[in-house]
């Protein structure tokens, strides 16, 4: 019976893995379309360069990355000071406060952009533009950098910080010279993770886009969602939105594994 455990969940891991790629395979078959529908007949690049050549799609994808980038900037420095001070802070009310990032990772995107929309169009007034974006994001974003950094945070041993204070290390040098090395794998992990969340966002870009200039690549997508026949380059421009995503994701995971073997 103990043979047949592993054997079962190998079958099982890799179905869904097969599962899982078909829409990418399909995506990237009629990416490469060279009938301009579906389905899919022939094979050519244009696709990618009509897509490539399109002002709108070029501001789209500017707008994604640059917004992904600035999220990461912010989110990521954030999301490790909190897991920092979590991580010293104890009692029932900062128990509360663990509690809550779940909280905050389990809400739906809709809540959240309601509330922003209404707090940023009728409390703030910053308007409904890149700011409002980013700050959505960043918002959307800190909460799971946070739960990165406190699963990697568990893994220390209770001891190593009052190891290097006992060696005359000042509390300041303890977090930036131990600690946040330590915590480089992590850190990678998290920022990549915070870029995906935010480059694949549609929910909070869409409330929180007024202005044509603040379109996302997601938004490109969904806008044509009415269309029956999907043209070859939207295919081609979700296969590059898996490229960038996928690639930001095996970067981290690559500086993971590299960690691991150190």
């Amino acid at each position: 019976m103990s043979a047949t455990r592993p054997r079962v969940l190998g079958v099982v891991t890799w179905a869904y893995i097969a599962w899982s790629l078909v829409p990418v395979a399909y995506a990237i078959r009629a990416a490469l379309s060279a009938s301009g529908g579906t389905p899919p007949e022939g094979f050519s690049l244009e696709p990618f360069g009509f897509a490539l050549r399109d002002q709108e799609t070029v501001a789209a994808l500017v707008q994604s990355v640059r917004l992904a980038l600035i999220t990461v900037a912010i989110s990521v420095p954030l999301g490790t000071s909190i897991a920092l001070g979590l991580r010293h802070l104890q009692g029932r009310v900062w128990r509360w406060v663990r509690g809550g990032l779940l909280a905050a990772i389990a809400m739906p995107s809709i809540v959240l952009a309601m509330v922003l929309l209404y707090l940023f169009a009728f409390v703030v007034r910053i308007g409904l533009s890149t700011q409002a974006q980013v700050i959505a994001h960043a918002t959307l974003a800190i909460p799971f950098v946070t739960l990165v950094i406190l699963l990697r945070l568990a893994s220390f041993e209770d001891h190593l910080e009052e190891q290097a204070l006992d060696l005359g290390a000042p509390p300041n040098d303890v977090v930036t010279r131990i600690l946040i090395p330590m915590l480089g794998p992590a850190i990678a992990v998290a920022a990549a993770v915070a870029f995906t969340i935010s480059f694949n966002d549609l929910v909070l870009s869409r409330a929180l886009c007024f202005p044509s200039e603040c379109h996302t690549i997601p938004m490109l997508l969904y806008g044509g969602r009415g269309e029956s026949d999907p043209s070859s380059s939207e295919f081609a421009l979700a296969v590059m939105s898996v490229m960038i995503t996928t690639s930001m994701l095996a970067a981290g995971a690559f500086v993971l594994s590299r960690r691991r073997r150190a």
